[in-house]
């Protein structure tokens, strides 16, 4: 089954501007309206600048819904960027933070589920768009809790340098057209990374989270592999549409992109939790590998 709700941000095929994913228009409209917020704008523009809010409220405890994916599992849903909340018995670990502003309604999230900020131990960041790495310094300001980024993106989340724009070269038409109707959202203040992480590496939660290299959307794109639970958090290198996966969009290297959804789509998961667009709750696994066949 796919989490119904309808994701605030529909992009502008959704109302009929600019042709869909699959080129027919506004006939798609109600399976890509789903994606909601799509991300990378911005810091993946590359211009390393203020940009203007697209609303305060976007980042209010308001603006937040809560669902629970599974029991130790929770989906923060924001206009722009999700987060994931994983529990175990001793801490938290957040993966993704959304944009900036957004840590009082991550706070309110885990306070409705009986946890305090303090007990956050980890944030796992995806990649470096602000709508992803938004919150994750105001985050790492409540004091207990480590960052964790590729070591390819880590440079830019620090602050040290701006993100690379998104290659347009090898993108169907309406992803370029798509990207400039996009607002901008604020940039990302620099963030500590305490960990740099690589393809491989093994984090101390959910029974052990396994770091998966899933370059493309950005050099250090990462998704995290949940053996136990079959769980797969893929970031920005793949998004949801109306209960299908597809490939996520605005990325640097399309080829690699591609190549990485393919090797996504190579694991056993059971559920798919995407950083826009509802996530696949069952039969996670065969929605990936019609992705990657739609992709090729």
């Amino acid at each position: 089954m796919v989490c119904a709700h309808w994701s605030p941000g529909a992009p502008p095929w959704a109302r009929g501007s600019v042709a869909a994913p699959d080129g027919s228009g506004p006939k798609a409209a109600g399976a890509a309206a789903r994606v909601g917020g799509i991300g990378g704008v911005g810091l993946a523009r590359g211009t390393g600048r203020a940009a203007s809010n697209p609303g305060a409220a976007c980042c209010s405890p308001a603006a937040m819904d809560m669902t629970e994916v599974l029991p130790d599992l929770h989906l923060l849903r924001f206009p722009f960027g999700h987060v994931y909340l994983w529990r175990d018995a001793d801490a938290v670990t957040l993966i993704d933070t959304s944009v900036a502003g957004s840590a009082p309604a991550i706070a309110e999230g885990l306070r409705r589920l009986g946890r305090r900020p303090g007990d956050v131990r980890r944030v796992v960041l995806t990649h470096h768009h602000q709508d992803h790495a938004g919150s994750a310094a105001e985050i790492a300001a409540w004091g207990e809790a480590e960052v964790l980024a590729h070591r390819d993106d880590a440079p830019v989340v620090r602050g040290e340098r701006p993100g690379a724009p998104p290659d347009f070269s090898d993108a169907p038409a309406w992803e370029r057209e798509l990207f400039e109707n996009l607002p901008s959202l604020p940039p990302a203040p620099p963030c500590p990374v305490h960990r740099a992480l690589v393809d491989g590496d093994v984090l101390d939660f959910a029974g052990g989270a396994v770091v998966v290299g899933a370059p493309g959307h950005t050099d250090g794109s990462i998704a995290l592999h949940l053996p136990g639970p079959r769980v797969l958090v893929t970031g920005d290198a793949v998004a949801g549409a109306d209960g299908r996966a597809i490939l996520g969009v605005f990325n640097t290297d399309r080829a690699r992109a591609i190549a990485s959804l393919r090797r996504l789509a190579g694991l056993d998961v059971d559920v798919a939790c995407f950083g826009h667009g509802e996530p696949v709750v069952g039969g996670a696994a065969s929605a990936l590998r019609d992705a990657a066949e739609r992709a090729a």
